[in-house]
């Protein structure tokens, strides 16, 4: 019922995504008060605003709540804007707001979500300039992007790799590419560095960057038995999904629409690379595959011969979501 609904491309299904999304939240609603965000090793965008929420924390989940529901609008703008989805629907919207309430740990105003928002302004331009032909100005603009998304949570930096292989892979890349995209991502950090310098904190916020990673941390696997169940069961339907996407969806499809495939593959690659990185939110920082698996997962579901299959396979997920806020899967 529900991937029927949203296969459609009416307006309307904007609005209806509201209710669903605040069902999603509703037990984090009611829990509020058992919230801590903020640390002091945070990058420093992220502590800017959540110094301002402190000392409300039912405006954390309110405010994260609505950074989701607005990611969601802008994927599914990419996708219709781009046509990715070879149609109108809302499925990329509403697949990125269940998976961004999938597991319990993200239904909270944690340092992923406002550094998708900027990745994914970053993909949306992206996209975008790949029928220019000057794109130096813009290069710039997204490399800023990527480094504003990396002071919201310092391992998004590591998405400059990404954009430099997109931009050598699909762009006529050229040296002032690179350097205009580098030089956009040093911009912001310049700025703070500048300020850093003159309130003597340099050293300090410098050592702090470098000491936020863990390589190792993924091999000890810090996830709750909900989490890791979860994320198995997604992971089958990502491989099924780009298994077909690779060999069945894009066989016929355009250069132009094979090419805008690639930079949202190359985006997974990198978010799962980024894995690396993570230490203090390594239980939420998955929540950075939910921008490519939103349309991935889409393009599966829409291309599904069987609609009961199609249903069935969404309730699966969405039965092992509720198991999860109920603590069902605990052991």
């Amino acid at each position: 019922m529900l991937i029927r609904t949203f296969k459609k491309g009416f307006h309307w299904l904007a609005f209806l995504l509201v209710p669903l999304g605040i069902l999603m939240w509703v037990d984090r609603f009611f829990a509020y008060q058992s919230l801590t965000i903020g640390r002091e090793s945070d990058a420093p965008l992220y502590l800017l605003l959540v110094n301002g929420l402190d000392t409300i924390p039912i405006l954390q989940v309110i405010f994260g709540f609505g950074m989701v529901f607005l990611q969601a609008l802008l994927v599914n703008g990419i996708c219709q804007t781009n046509n990715l989805t070879g149609k109108q629907t809302w499925l990329p919207g509403f697949f990125y707001l269940v998976l961004m309430s999938s597991d319990p740990a993200l239904l909270s105003f944690h340092p992923v979500i406002p550094a998708n928002l900027f990745l994914i302004l970053a993909l949306s331009r992206l996209m975008v300039i790949l029928d220019q032909k000057e794109h130096v100005i813009d290069l710039f603009n997204l490399g800023a992007l990527v480094s504003i998304a990396g002071l919201f949570y310092y391992p998004a930096l590591l998405f400059l790799a990404w954009l430099l292989i997109v931009v050598g892979q699909y762009l006529l890349a050229s040296f002032r590419s690179v350097v205009a995209s580098v030089m956009g991502f040093l911009a912001p950090i310049f700025f703070l560095g500048t300020f850093w310098f003159l309130t003597d904190r340099l050293a300090y916020e410098v050592g702090t960057i470098f000491g936020h990673f863990d390589l190792f941390l993924i091999f000890e696997g810090p996830l709750f038995p909900y989490t890791r169940m979860f994320i198995i069961l997604l992971g089958l339907l990502t491989i099924l999904s780009i298994i077909r996407l690779r060999v069945v969806y894009l066989s016929d499809k355009p250069v132009r629409i094979r090419k805008r495939f690639g930079i949202l593959l190359y985006f997974f690659i990198f978010s799962l690379l980024s894995f690396l990185l993570s230490r203090d939110y390594f239980d939420v920082h998955h929540a950075f595959l939910m921008i490519p698996l939103s349309v991935i997962l889409s393009v599966f579901f829409l291309e599904m011969k069987k609609k009961w299959l199609a249903e069935l396979l969404f309730y699966a997920l969405l039965a092992s979501i509720i198991l999860g806020k109920f603590g069902l899967t605990g052991i």
